[in-house]
């Protein structure tokens, strides 16, 4: 069935629309077009879609690789700068069970669990916006605005 027909009783002056049928044995007949998208509005729609979800997972992803190359570009000074107190903890699990300010870091724990962090979230964030697209895209855009944040904060403190 392609349209709907709604049977509706004739009214003096009234302007035939669009969607009016022409009167069958007295009766006035008025059909609804079909309550679809056309195929260039959904694909336009589906587009839109993923290119803010490509867009969300692009600003994660590069700030997160910014932020692992500052690591490493200041791994001799990261025991001073690091203000995570778990990365700091993670970064001494080689000399001793204490933070160490004198010990020169070890930043390998430290990145690998801050890489397989970014990697869940990158994840999360395409698997919401496959689920529920409204509150994947809200979790992308706080996320992403976040992160830009964090990039700021990271490249002018």
């Amino acid at each position: 069935m392609s349209s709907i027909s709604i049977q509706l009783p004739e009214r003096r002056g009234t302007v035939a629309s669009g969607f009016a049928r022409p009167a069958i044995d007295g009766i006035k007949r008025v059909s609804l077009k079909r309550l679809s998208q056309s195929t260039y509005r959904l694909f336009a729609a589906v587009s839109w879609t993923w290119i803010a979800a490509i867009s969300y997972l692009v600003v994660v992803a590069s700030v997160a690789a910014y932020d692992v190359l500052l690591t490493i570009r200041y791994a001799n000074f990261l025991a001073q700068m690091e203000e995570n107190p778990i990365g700091r903890w993670l970064m001494n699990l080689k000399v001793s069970a204490t933070y160490d300010l004198e010990a020169a870091p070890n930043i390998v724990p430290f990145l690998v669990l801050k890489i397989i962090g970014t990697c869940i979230v990158l994840v999360t964030i395409a698997s919401l916006i496959r689920w529920r697209a409204h509150m994947g895209h809200l979790v992308g855009m706080g996320v992403s605005l976040f992160q830009l944040g964090l990039a700021a904060y990271l490249t002018y403190r």
